[in-house]
This record gives C-alpha cells, structure tokens and sequence, in this order.
C-alpha cells in the first residue's frame, strides 16, 4: 500500500469534524487529529465490545440512501456513550422497542427503527466474518477485522459523515430515550454529539474512530489486505439482508384507491375523498396523523358495507396491517 508522506495525514485532517481552520494552521490540526488516533489504539485493542462505526455506517446507507436509516444503524451503538446502568441499544430487545415507539411517528421515525434493524442484522454477520478471518488468521482480534472493515468501507463505500441534524430532532431523541431507564431526551441528544465527536481516547467518537482506521491501514497493511475478501463477503450478505417492520402502507392504499376509482361514479364520488384523505396523510404524517389515518379507514369500510364491501375489506386489511405489533 503506497501513500504519500503527506497524504495520508491530510486525510485526517479533510476527515475531522472540526471546523477548518486558516491553511497556515492545516498542519497544527492534522497532526493534532493524527495523534489522537495514535492515542486511542490501547483503549481499542483492550475492547471486547467496540463498535464498528464505519461499517455500520456505510453498509447502510448503500443499503437505503436515506440518512435517518443510517442514523439507526449507527445509534444503536449508543450504549457506549450511555451510563452503564442503561440497557443494551444493539439488542433486537431495545430494537424491538425503538419499532414500537417509533410506529406512529413520522416516516424519520420509521426509517430511524428500519436503521435499528440493519445493525443488529451487520452485527450477527460481522461475528461470523471475524469468526472466519480468525479461522485462517488465528492472531487477529476482533480489534483488528473492526479497525480493517471501517477503513475498507470508507475506502469502497464511503458515506456522508454529516449527522448533526439528529443533535435537533426531538422526535428521534426522544423515541431512543423510551427505552432507557434515566436518561431523559437531554441526556440522549449528549450521547449522541459523543458518539460522534468523543474525543476521549476511552470512548472515541465516530471521526477518531475512522481515523484510527486510516492510520491503521498505514500500519498494518498486510492485514487489511487479509480482511478484504472476508470484507466484500460481509458487505455483500449484509446489504442483502435487509428487513423492515413496517407495512407498505402507501402501496396498499395505491391499491385501495384504484379499487374505488373502478366503482360507479355515484359509489366513487363517497369513497374516494375519504382514500385520498388517507393516503394524504400517510404521506404527509402530520402530527396525529395515525389516529387520523385510522378513523378515515374506518369511515371507507363504515360506507362500504352498503356501497361495495369488497373495498371495506381491502380497507381492514389496511387497517389491519397499521396495527402496532
């Protein structure tokens, strides 16, 4: 692996989430950021249960380009920078709750728990990937396939690394704060801004971390040469394993209309305002909007017993389909 004398160190420093400072100042920074990874190498090669940031970054926003999604898969590694007495957050048990909080909230909410999900789903495929390297290379540690897989994916798979919207959105602080026993929105959104800019070499942040692994690829280059085919596998398997809790509410109300818009005119012109109201607001998701998307539905199978009941019955497998699991 060539990199140039001063490349690799400006790398950190186009990296740091740091605002960028006049030119004559660019090499006190980048070598401020460049030490700071050196530093934090005994805290992650003393870590059973560090967090592969990168990757889970990465992988998801390939997976679906949309930011609230990858901000899930990378939130549920905030029990790191959570007390010690609060749950897991990358368990399918607090993910399970983020999908039950976040059922009636807007469609960030629901891509933030389809997030939740994806990284649960990369952590069982990243434990089989170090499980296979370390079978051929017995002296790796999880450490180093981590640090490896970060610097691989910001390397085929890079992603945007701007996530200071989630510091404002209330909603997302405080579905995550549901699932927790004493830290309250206030102290979530903390746990957020550390996540991504700790600079504290016991629990580095999310910019240390892909700087560690830059720096780590400088150093171990042969390693990383190891992982990368175990790497393209992981990458491969976890981008297909994409699941979602939700119901494709939007589809099945595309169904239900073109149903209506069948009907005669007289049955059309007293069920169709009532489907466009639904699909409005499943698209807008104005606040309330659940209750307000149940009772429309209710309304169209209320007026469809008389008018065409097969269109009720479509409208309750909607209905149906809606109700929190």
């Amino acid at each position: 692996m060539s990199v140039g004398r001063r490349g690799w160190l400006y790398g950190f420093f186009e990296q740091s989430p740091l605002v960028r400072q006049p030119a004559r100042r660019g090499w006190t920074r980048a070598i401020s950021v460049a030490a700071l990874a050196i530093l934090i190498f005994p805290a992650l090669a003393g870590s059973s249960s560090g967090a592969n940031f990168g990757s889970h970054a990465g992988l998801a926003e390939d997976t679906v380009p949309d930011r609230y999604f990858v901000a899930g898969a990378l939130l549920a590694d905030l029990d790191h920078f959570l007390p010690p007495t609060e749950p897991q957050t990358d368990s399918e048990a607090f993910a399970s709750g983020i999908v039950e909080r976040a059922w009636e909230g807007s469609h960030h909410a629901w891509s933030l728990a389809r997030g939740w999900l994806e990284h649960i789903d990369q952590d069982t495929r990243f434990a089989a990937a170090v499980a296979a390297i370390q079978a051929s290379y017995p002296s790796y540690t999880a450490t180093d396939v981590r640090l490896a897989f970060d610097y691989w994916t910001l390397t085929k798979h890079p992603f945007s690394t701007a996530f200071d919207f989630l510091l404002a959105d209330a909603e997302v602080q405080g579905i995550v704060a549901g699932g927790l026993v004493a830290t309250d929105s206030a102290g979530v959104r903390d746990a957020i801004y550390n996540l991504l800019y700790s600079a504290d070499q016991n629990a580095p942040g999310l910019f240390l971390q892909l700087n560690a692994s830059r720096l780590y690829a400088i150093l171990y280059p042969q390693v990383v040469r190891n992982v990368e085919p175990y790497y393209d596998a992981f990458y491969a398997n976890a981008v297909a394993g994409h699941r979602d809790p939700f119901p494709p509410v939007n589809r099945m109300l595309s169904r239900l209309h073109r149903m209506i818009r069948n009907l005669p005119p007289p049955k059309r012109s007293i069920l169709e305002p009532l489907v466009i109201e639904a699909r409005n607001l499943a698209r807008d998701r104005p606040a309330g909007w659940f209750g307000s998307e149940t009772a429309a539905l209710e309304e169209i199978i209320s007026r469809s017993e008389a008018l065409a009941p097969v269109v009720g019955d479509v409208a309750w497998q909607v209905l149906d389909a809606l109700a929190p699991r």
